[in-house]
């Protein structure tokens, strides 16, 4: 299966949009990697990115994931706000967002419906919750 990344991270920020919900990339990220995982599963380990995960402090991470969002920002497949964070004075944080929810992603029709059906369940589920979707990727996947 090839699948276009870009066209995965606007799938993923559209539905959560679509809920009324904004992504940060940390959120996006994970997303990504769950898609991936959830497609490994039935497929026998083949994931549908190619992407060379690797373990890191907060969980699965590549920088692929990174470049396919900067990618689908650019392209205008998603929009984002910057915000600074209470966290760290130096660094500002992003929350996605599909602007124009009403034309919905072709892309659904191409993965397969196990696949879809995991990944809006997580993005229903941890959409909003930083902690508990980094728990989920942390410990039980």
């Amino acid at each position: 299966m090839v699948i276009n990344y870009e066209d995965l991270v606007r799938l993923i920020v559209w539905y959560a949009s679509n809920r009324g919900e904004k992504l940060t990339t940390l959120r996006l990220v994970k997303f990504l990697y769950l898609a991936d995982l959830y497609h490994a599963r039935v497929s026998e380990g083949k994931t549908l990115t190619g992407w060379p995960w690797a373990f890191v402090y907060f969980g699965p991470f590549c920088p692929q994931a990174l470049d396919a969002i900067e990618s689908a920002a650019k392209r205008g497949l998603v929009q984002f706000g910057e915000y600074p964070s209470k966290y760290d004075d130096e660094k500002d944080y992003r929350l996605f967002e599909v602007e124009d929810t009403d034309q919905e992603p072709d892309l659904p029709n191409i993965l397969p419906t196990y696949v879809w059906s995991r990944l809006q369940w997580a993005i229903q589920k941890w959409a909003a919750d930083s902690s508990g979707l980094l728990d989920y990727v942390y410990f039980e996947t």
